[in-house]
């Protein structure tokens, strides 16, 4: 067995060679290692087809078919799909991978509407907990609102930094950025900030945060330095579980995403 062939090896180089962003990497990693440890070996070159085909019926009988859509099969297309692309295994044993649909659709996800977003807007205004961390008062003051105002994602606004809050031609703007955390499509983005931000003082957030630190969260009380799931993210689930502590509890609104989702359906409506 060539070590070029080997797990490790092998996904270190589909790492860097697709981007492949953080949230990603935790998933597939640990659908690929749960393979290894099935096979037997880290010998990706040893994978066939049957290998396969027999792990996802199996995934099938104690998973939803979403998961194993979503999930084991589509990490298993992209990595030995990238990895036959490029030449470094004989062949493609996912590439007859097929799951079938689920019997039903599930509604798709909505937006806030008018009086959730101004429930949600107003809650940040209300006094907090002494006991709450100065990051996690400034998360719930500002998040909800940068997110209603640029239609960026709730990790996208947790992670941002004091470095990425500047001026662009006299402008004020924020950059969501891939070395800041996760970001979709891998790539950085200028996003302006509306002067209604700027009124209500995040400047002056801004302003009072150490030069370099993150915006909502410490790393300093971070108590696990080589945790997997970024700091930025959990701050993300608390305004999640925030939100639906505020009375938001329809299945079909995302707490975090339901301000991407409003953004979309407004700017549509214009």
């Amino acid at each position: 067995m060539s070590d070029e062939q080997r797990l490790a090896k092998l996904w270190e180089e589909f790492v860097a060679d697709r981007q492949v962003s953080r949230s990603t990497r935790k998933k597939y990693k640990g659908i690929l290692d749960g393979l290894v440890a099935r096979m037997g070996t880290d010998d990706m070159s040893a994978v066939t087809e049957v290998h396969l085909a027999e792990w996802i019926d199996e995934l099938k009988k104690s998973k939803s078919r979403k998961t194993v859509k979503e999930g084991y099969a589509a990490a298993l297309k992209s990595f030995f799909g990238w990895a036959r692309r490029n030449k470094k295994l004989p062949a493609n044993p996912a590439a007859e991978i097929f799951v079938e649909p689920t019997a039903r659709t599930p509604q798709r996800k909505r937006g806030f509407n008018d009086a959730e977003a101004s429930l949600i807007l107003a809650a940040t205004l209300a006094p907090v907990s002494r006991l709450m961390t100065p990051e996690n008062v400034a998360a719930r003051r500002w998040v909800p609102w940068l997110c209603a105002y640029t239609g960026g994602r709730v990790n996208e606004m947790t992670q941002l930094r004091v470095n990425d809050v500047f001026l662009v031609l006299g402008l004020p703007c924020i950059r969501i950025t891939p070395e800041a955390g996760s970001v979709k499509d891998t790539k950085t983005r200028i996003v302006p900030l509306h002067p209604h931000l700027i009124d209500q003082g995040f400047l002056k957030y801004v302003g009072s945060r150490p030069k370099g630190a993150p915006l909502f969260y410490s790393l300093a009380r971070q108590r696990k330095k080589d945790r997997v799931n970024p700091i930025y993210a959990s701050v993300g689930n608390k305004l999640a579980e925030w939100v639906r502590g505020l009375g938001i509890d329809d299945p079909n609104v995302a707490p975090s995403h339901g301000w991407r989702h409003r953004f979309k359906t407004v700017r549509r409506a214009r």
